[in-house]
């Protein structure tokens, strides 16, 4: 943060809310739009002005299709170009859901494949349940094997 606070240009990227490679469970888009640059830890108020961005990535070790990418993606975008654009002032999560499900249907029309709605709000049950078939997704079988059999002569 020392560089930002001494004036030089930054961009921010978090990992929690801005991997899109993570399902929504873990990182709802309402996090990833309600996400305040300005409150980053470590910045003062020079620093707060050094941001000129957010970075959103997408990491695609496990990620085999391009629906699968443009679900994650999309419309997670969409969120961080709002609160680069519109700030923190201006944040009304109920429009833009209603402006995202609008982009969504014209990247549908375009052949992309964004998340659905009903992905975007996840009770408690539905998020643990994602988190952990993405956690268990990432497993191998030599993982596997090491966790079960760890403690075996224990």
């Amino acid at each position: 943060m020392e560089w930002a606070n001494a004036g030089n240009p930054i961009i921010i990227e978090k990992f929690n809310p801005h991997y899109s490679d993570y399902p929504y469970g873990m990182f709802p888009l309402s996090s990833t739009y309600n996400f305040n640059s300005k409150k980053f830890k470590g910045l003062d108020g020079v620093g707060k002005k050094s941001i000129i961005g957010i970075e959103t990535p997408i990491w695609t070790e496990y990620i085999t299709r391009f629906e699968q990418m443009s679900s994650m993606c999309f419309p997670r975008r969409f969120a961080v170009a709002d609160a680069v654009w519109n700030g923190n002032t201006k944040k009304d999560y109920k429009k833009f859901a209603e402006d995202a499900e609008f982009y969504c249907n014209i990247l549908k029309n375009k052949g992309y494949n964004p998340a659905p709605r009903c992905d975007w709000y996840q009770d408690l049950f539905k998020r643990l349940l994602s988190t952990l078939k993405f956690a268990y997704n990432l497993m191998t079988k030599e993982m596997l094997k090491g966790l079960i059999f760890k403690n075996k002569d224990h």
